[in-house]
């Protein structure tokens, strides 16, 4: 099946971790060009944070918006913070007209990617599923390295 470009008055969202590399940047900057809106986790240190800006502005080139946020999703506060950022975005768009909700989470951690990660991943999508702009349809995918 090949996607085609999202193209009606909703905002489309794909969360995914590890933005800046790997499946997470393959996956934002392919869904970017098609049309969804990009929310970017990612934990970089300065050597590596011009990668997650590089996709960050790849998505904002083909004409998608893109949120990206340089902290540790396992983290509850920075977490917390996070989503009250994001929050606060989605009602300046829902504000201008616009109806924003995140369609997909994805995780695709490798580095350091051990049992606590994938159950601190699934504590986050279910925290995430009462956020208001999770509506029941969101999916969950995770990437997993062989």
């Amino acid at each position: 099946m090949i996607a085609r470009r999202v193209r009606d008055a909703r905002t489309r969202f794909v969360c995914t971790a590890t933005a800046s590399s790997g499946f997470g940047a393959a996956t934002a900057r392919e869904l970017g060009r098609r049309g969804m809106g990009i929310i970017g986790v990612h934990l970089d240190r300065k050597v590596t944070l011009p990668q997650a800006e590089a996709v960050a502005e790849d998505v904002r080139a083909a004409g998608s918006p893109a949120h990206f946020f340089n902290v540790n999703a396992a983290d509850d506060e920075k977490r917390a913070a996070a989503l009250a950022e994001l929050g606060a975005r989605f009602d300046a768009q829902r504000a201008a007209g616009k109806d924003p909700f995140v369609k997909v989470v994805m995780h695709s951690l490798a580095f350091g990617a051990n049992l606590q990660s994938r159950f601190a991943t699934l504590r986050i999508f279910i925290r995430w599923r009462v956020h208001p702009y999770l509506p029941r349809e969101t999916a969950l995918v995770y990437m997993r390295y062989c």
